[in-house]
This record gives C-alpha cells, sequence and structure tokens, in this order.
C-alpha cells in the first residue's frame, strides 16, 4: 500500500493522541512501531504539511519521512547534500520558505517550540542550497540568526556551520552576519 501524505485532520488527530496518551498506552497501541505516525507526530510534519496545498502535499510529505529519518542536524557536507534535490523543486522551496518564515524562533522557551531542531535545521540547509528566492532566502536566514544571537546563542554553532559547510558551492551565504 502507498504512503500517501496524511490529511491536516489526519495530522491533527494523530498528534492529539500522541499527546494525550501516556507511555504505557503508546506501547500497548504499537505506536511506536508505526513509522507513519511517528513521522506525523514530529512538529515540523504538522508546520510543513499546513503550508503545502495539494498539488504538492505528496513531494512535502516525501521531505517530511525524509526529515524523519535524521538523528541530528547537518554536519558533514554528505549530510547536507541530503536536502539538494528538494532545494531544487520551486514548490518545496515555498513551502519550507513559508514555514520558517511562521517559524523563525522554533526554540527552547518559546510558545512555537518543537523540540527535535534536526528537522528545522535540515530546512535551513534545504532553503541555504536553494536557487530560487535567493535573495529572501538570504534575507530569511539572516533574521533566523538574529533571533537565535539574540534568545539562545549557544544554537548559533549550527547556524554557523551550515553556512561555513555550504560557502564553497553558495558564496553569497558570506552575506550572513554572526557579529
Amino acid at each position: 500500500m502507498k504512503d500517501t501524505a496524511p490529511s491536516m485532520q489526519e495530522i491533527k488527530e494523530i498528534q492529539n493522541l500522541f499527546a494525550n496518551s501516556t507511555h504505557a498506552q503508546l506501547c500497548e497501541m504499537k505506536f511506536f512501531d508505526d513509522k507513519r505516525k511517528m513521522t506525523i507526530v514530529k512538529i515540523m510534519t504538522g508546520i510543513l504539511m499546513s503550508n503545502a496545498d495539494e498539488k504538492c502535499r505528496e513531494k512535502i510529505w516525501t521531505l517530511c519521512k525524509k526529515l524523519h529519518s535524521f538523528s541530528h542536524a547537518p554536519v558533514t557536507p554528505k549530510e547536507y547534500q541530503r536536502m539538494a534535490d528538494f532545494a531544487k523543486d520551486a514548490e518545496i522551496v515555498d513551502v519550507v520558505f513559508n514555514s520558517l518564515s511562521a517559524n523563525l524562533y522554533p526554540f527552547k522557551g518559546n510558545p512555537n517550540e518543537i523540540g527535535s531542531l534536526s528537522g528545522y535545521f535540515y530546512c535551513v540547509a534545504l532553503l541555504s542550497q536553494a536557487d530560487y528566492r535567493r535573495d529572501e532566502i538570504i534575507s530569511l536566514l539572516q533574521k533566523i540568526v538574529n533571533l537565535i544571537k539574540a534568545n539562545d546563542a549557544e544554537s548559533l554553532f549550527v547556524m554557523e556551520r551550515n553556512m561555513e559547510k555550504l560557502k564553497p558551492s553558495f558564496p553569497d551565504l558570506s552575506r550572513i552576519s554572526f557579529v
């Protein structure tokens, strides 16, 4: 059976079930064995899928499944390359751009906190490699850097690493200031 993109209703129902069940109840339901449900409960999945229209929902679901497969933010050039194909698709770039624009600062202590940040930083890596909307992306990345500097400076190294690893292929990332 093909794993099609969930509806927003399904996402809300599964996220509510996860939030309102005990660990024992979730184990009894074999919730943790269900890859689809485990992808849906990732907060970045809800953020990205809520910004996807019908024509690109399947592409965004594919991205969400890919993001769910990562255990940490990108570190090596190979890990950054995981987003390169997604960065070539204008519809995906639009959804990721709109999602991050609406969730500039999803870090600790913020009402929009997303918990695990690996998906968030892979989305930053995706935008960093996109040619489409380049000036807008550079501006958005600068806003994100500024918010991290002001609110969660210990996470700034992840953004700096992102720019350093990708600058050789995308020299305009040097326009982003960390000072």
